[in-house]
């Protein structure tokens, strides 16, 4: 039985159940690969009118991403140990505590830090970064997790994702997302140029 996590970002004006996104998103499946429904976890704003809070106010867990978001940016697969699993699942159903906070601030408590925060949990993100402010600014720092872990999991999509724009097109995210950002990486090395820290 293969466990993995899918990470997954939603750009600005993805389609939603409730019409598109207005900054874009960022969330986690995990499945235990006994052929049942992921599981998924993200973190947002609790649904407002006034838009003060909707940028800072209280938060909340979210249990339905992968049926909200009707199209991702990005979507990357790793498999994982079943400890693993059972840390980032223990983390999704009860987030909230010292180490994250349930007042959602867009700029340092958001779906972003979320992601990042289970993935470190986890045992794929030790040096604990916390990401980019925007979503889809994420999918660098997400790449190298990839690079790094060389053989400690297995990337199952290949390096491979699907544009928003195209359920036909397919991109190498690890030449054309790569090399489109040309930064380098929080985690190690520099992306796209085969050198690793």
């Amino acid at each position: 039985m293969a466990y993995t996590v899918t990470i997954k970002i939603a750009g600005k004006g993805t389609l939603t159940s409730e019409g598109s996104s207005s900054f874009g998103h960022m969330w986690i499946s995990l499945s235990d690969g006994s052929g049942g429904a992921p599981l998924s976890y993200g973190f947002g704003p609790v649904k407002d009118d006034k838009w003060w809070n909707n940028a800072l106010g209280p938060g909340q867990r979210y249990k339905n991403d992968d049926e909200y978001y009707k199209a991702t940016d990005f979507s990357q697969t790793i498999e994982i140990s079943k400890e693993q699993y059972d840390a980032m699942k223990s983390f999704g159903e009860n987030p909230f505590g010292p180490e994250f906070s349930n007042v959602y601030n867009g700029l340092s408590n958001s779906c972003i830090d979320f992601v990042w925060k289970a993935l470190a949990v986890g045992g794929l993100n030790p040096t604990g970064y916390d990401g980019s402010v925007w979503p889809t600014m994420n999918g660098i720092d997400l790449n190298s997790i990839l690079l790094r872990s060389r053989g400690l999991f297995r990337d199952l999509t290949d390096g491979y994702v699907l544009h928003q724009n195209s359920i036909f097109r397919r991109t190498n995210i690890n030449t054309a997302y790569l090399n489109s950002r040309r930064t380098a990486s929080p985690l190690g090395g520099v992306p796209g140029s085969g050198v690793t820290a």
